[in-house]
């Protein structure tokens, strides 16, 4: 995760990073959500609002509902937080040029910070992982607007 731009990546594009690496392995989709929750310390799982509604659906007709969703560019599996903050942290003010990178990267801390600071209270934890999922609708847009010709 330290690679990557952002502080928050989806759980499926996580499990797909270290699936493709023939020298780890994460095991099941279950078993690396367990070793996230065993390091509180670490990682913050936030699990999308969908979750709620799509509670008792079988799981064949749920994941096929999950990748229509995908194709149609809406993230439906939990995000993953990094909570250490990273040592090439940017300072906007010193950039050559305007970066989107370091405000949404600054965007996504805040919002760890907090659903780390109200983890108890469930409701809450939903809309700050609906933000979260927001923030990357928003830096998908920006990213095509920052590649057009």
């Amino acid at each position: 995760m330290r690679s990557e731009s952002a502080t928050v990546v989806s759980f499926a594009h996580l499990y797909d990073t270290l699936t493709a690496d023939p020298e780890l392995h994460p095991g099941s989709p279950i078993r690396l959500r367990e070793c996230l929750q065993r390091r509180p310390d670490l990682f913050l799982l936030l699990d999308p609002p969908t979750s709620r509604w799509a509670a008792g659906w079988p799981d064949e007709q749920l994941t096929e509902y999950q990748h229509a969703l995908r194709d149609a560019g809406i993230e439906t599996s939990a995000s993953v937080a990094l909570l250490q903050r990273r040592a090439d942290d940017c300072d906007p003010a010193a950039a050559a040029e305007p970066d989107a990178a370091c405000p949404l990267r600054r965007l996504d801390e805040s919002l760890v910070a907090l659903g780390v600071a109200w983890t108890k209270d469930p409701e809450l934890l939903a809309e700050i992982a609906a933000a979260l999922v927001q923030a990357g609708e928003l830096r998908s847009a920006l990213q095509a607007a920052l590649t057009e010709p």
